[in-house]
């Protein structure tokens, strides 16, 4: 009996090798006729594909976007040519370099034989050419300060999946706050929503394109960022004060006229 089972054994192990080989195989060749805009076979008589509405293209997916040369580059006035380092071109103008939104600033000040100058790009711009405009980190401190549990901060800075899961994280923190996990709820989504606010404010962090614009001083960020919470921590304590005098004027009223708390404390406990 101890042979056949250790018989047995490698031949189911060769199955499940064979069988994760193929699913392997299978999944890369399905992500390659994604990525490469293949067309759909037409098999007529075995499967209804004419009916089916699936959208195809001819040219690859990652060849639609913009490429980079051409995205970080200028063009020369005189060629037409695609290039870099607008200030180290003659032919461009000093009103010209930069995309106009930048001046030439020289990488090694000591170096006056033969200087090398890049462009350095005005507040809100940003790349090889100052080309790319930026988005204000004032803004995205702001959207993530008032409605950070919602995901705000990071659909401005248009990352899609962090803004999904912010959204998930409020869903769940909710469902336990309502479940009676009030704590657990309250926890989950201060979490992730302080660090988001923290992350933001002290520095220009990346959105999708480029860095945010450095437009938000970092005294303006501790200072209203403290005070914000106070107030919402002082509009808490007031409300918190309000329910227990309310709560302990109807236990009042009602010992008055009705002659026992009992009753009342069972209706609310």
């Amino acid at each position: 009996m101890k042979s056949e089972g250790t018989n047995a054994m490698p031949g189911r192990g060769v199955q499940a090798n064979r069988m994760r080989r193929f699913v392997v195989a299978t999944s890369l060749v399905g992500l390659c006729i994604g990525l490469q805009g293949c067309d759909l076979p037409h098999i007529e008589g075995y499967f209804p594909i004419a009916t089916m509405d699936v959208p195809t293209h001819k040219v690859a997916l990652w060849r639609q976007k913009e490429e980079v040369y051409i995205k970080f580059s200028y063009k020369n006035p005189n060629t037409g040519q695609r290039r870099f380092n607008s200030c180290m071109d003659k032919y461009i103008s000093a009103q010209s370099v930069c995309d106009g939104h930048g001046y030439c600033s020289p990488f090694d000040r000591n170096n006056i034989v033969k200087p090398n100058f890049f462009c350095k790009c005005d507040l809100g711009w940003a790349g090889p050419e100052c080309n790319v405009k930026q988005k204000s980190q004032t803004v995205a401190w702001l959207l993530s300060l008032f409605l950070g549990p919602f995901g705000a901060d990071q659909y401005y800075l248009e990352w899609p999946f962090w803004t999904g899961m912010k959204l998930l994280g409020f869903v769940c923190g909710f469902m336990l706050y309502m479940l009676g996990y009030s704590r657990c709820g309250i926890l989950l989504v201060l979490s992730y929503w302080f660090s988001d606010i923290v992350h933001i404010g002290s520095a220009p962090v990346r959105a999708h394109n480029a860095k945010l614009a450095a437009d938000l001083p970092r005294w303006a960020f501790a200072v209203f960022t403290l005070l914000y919470f106070a107030f919402i921590g002082f509009g808490m304590g007031v409300c918190s004060v309000y329910w227990k005098v309310k709560l302990k004027r109807r236990m009042d009223d009602h010992s008055k006229f009705y002659g026992s708390t009992a009753a009342f404390n069972s209706k609310i406990f």
